[in-house]
């Protein structure tokens, strides 16, 4: 929501969706009598109350707000500015989520290790997904803009 939303209106919209959105979707799955829990979902490292409801939730308010509109004279693209720090930044993110994933299993067997496949299969298919999208709509492979 760059650029879409003044900072008081986001202000109130997290706290609007903390309270409606992300506590309800917490207590289902994570809480002792939640729906989700007792079909015997497990939420590893938050991916279906912070991850599944957050993307969702933005990608409702992108399409509510409309697309982003350029101040007066200025471009509107952002190019990345340093693409070495951000692919940096993405295998640091991923080597994290390999210890908070493969951990939130408490113990290094069967399910820990599936957590662990799970994220690196997440990892493949973003990379691929990404790779075809770039060289589908510009025409070339690029890892970032």
């Amino acid at each position: 929501i760059v650029e879409r939303m003044h900072f008081g209106a986001y202000t109130v919209f997290i706290t609007l969706w903390s309270l409606l959105v992300y506590a309800p979707i917490a207590h289902w799955i994570w809480g002792p009598s939640g729906w989700i829990e007792e079909f015997g979902a497990k939420d590893f490292a938050g991916g279906a109350v912070v991850h599944e409801s957050t993307a969702v939730s933005a990608l409702t308010l992108a399409w509510l707000l409309g697309p982003r509109t350029p101040v007066p004279g200025e471009e509107l693209k952002s190019p990345a500015h340093n693409v070495a720090f951000v692919i940096l930044g993405g295998s640091l993110l991923w080597f994290g989520w390999s210890g908070f994933n493969g951990g939130s299993a408490l113990a290094a067997g069967a399910t820990a290790a599936l957590a662990l496949i799970n994220t690196y299969q997440a990892a493949a298919a973003c990379l691929v997904t990404w790779m075809l999208v770039e060289r589908i709509v510009r025409k070339r492979w690029s890892a970032i803009d």
